[in-house]
């Protein structure tokens, strides 16, 4: 597993004696490595190809209508195409979480529900510093009311924060910022875990700032109505990744290398002929029922 996806999970999932251990987003962590990844080298303007999964009530018509309303212009510069099944695209950061995410169905019911604890509704309001690990961490004090996005929120406001800082000295300086974060956070000591989740929560809002002015991205409409499966038409986004030959794997994956060990047979010293000397006519194969019937 490389470094960036560590990261990435340390982020989502959280560390030291608070971690957890399933997926609870729309975006699947490969792709969350690659825009971080993109960030050290190519910074915001680099696209990561991804392929956009349709809600089983939707489907990839509705996905391309619904970007192409949200995106304007920039539509056609994300090369968008889609089959009977799925939606290829090719996106910057800033157009996967101002435009794409906002229409999954996860994003869209977290928007249209109230707070179990609260009744609050939601108004797009970013979490505080101390507010940013609650979906991990209980407190007495006032939480976050929609923890469900606080992972979101972490891992889209430090790949922000990354993309934001230009130069290639200065982005390695983050990456460094970003790396002792991490090594902190996933600390078994409870002090220095503590120390990291500040330093994350810290990193993630002025990413935030820095991409959408302290706010989170608006819902296209409720998503609690008749109408579902076209205001909030998504279900997963994930990497396309480039097609290439595994034949080595596939050997594994039907067992072919078992069976060759367990035969291993030496034929190297066999000759093998093949004697075509025509065929039996009175085999059964050969016989003629249709005139079998007949009589």
């Amino acid at each position: 597993m490389s470094e960036s996806r560590n990261w990435v999970e340390a982020i989502l999932y959280g560390g030291g004696g608070h971690r957890r251990f399933t997926q609870d987003g729309p975006v699947l962590p490969d792709v969350w490595t690659q825009y971080l990844e993109e960030s050290f080298v190519a910074g915001p303007e680099q696209r990561v190809a991804v392929l956009i999964e349709p809600h089983f009530d939707s489907g990839p018509t509705v996905i391309a209508k619904r970007m192409k309303e949200r995106l304007g212009d920039a539509f056609d510069a994300t090369q968008t195409v889609y089959n009977r099944t799925i939606v290829s695209s090719w996106l910057r950061f800033a157009e996967l979480i101002r435009s794409v995410v906002p229409l999954t169905r996860w994003y869209a019911d977290i928007a249209a529900a109230r707070a179990v604890r609260d009744q609050t509704e939601f108004d797009g309001s970013l979490p505080s510093k101390n507010q940013m690990w609650d979906d991990l961490i209980r407190s007495e004090r006032e939480g976050y009311p929609f923890t469900k996005l606080l992972a979101f929120v972490r891992i889209s406001g430090v790949i922000a924060y990354c993309n934001s800082i230009s130069g290639s000295a200065d982005r390695g300086a983050a990456k460094l910022e970003l790396a002792k974060a991490i090594v902190d956070l996933l600390s078994r000591d409870e002090k220095n875990s503590r120390e990291g989740r500040e330093q994350l929560a810290k990193i993630a809002l002025e990413g935030w700032t820095a991409l959408l002015g302290n706010n989170l991205p608006d819902p296209p409409g409720k998503s609690r109505t008749r109408n579902r499966e076209g205001t909030s038409p998504i279900y997963a986004i994930n990497r396309n990744r480039e097609v290439s030959f595994a034949l080595t794997y596939s050997v594994k994956t039907v067992k072919a290398d078992a069976a060759k060990r367990l035969f291993d047979v030496d034929c190297s010293g066999v000759t093998w002929a093949v004697i075509d000397s025509g065929i039996d006519a009175t085999h059964p194969a050969f016989m003629d029922h249709e005139a079998l019937d007949d009589k």
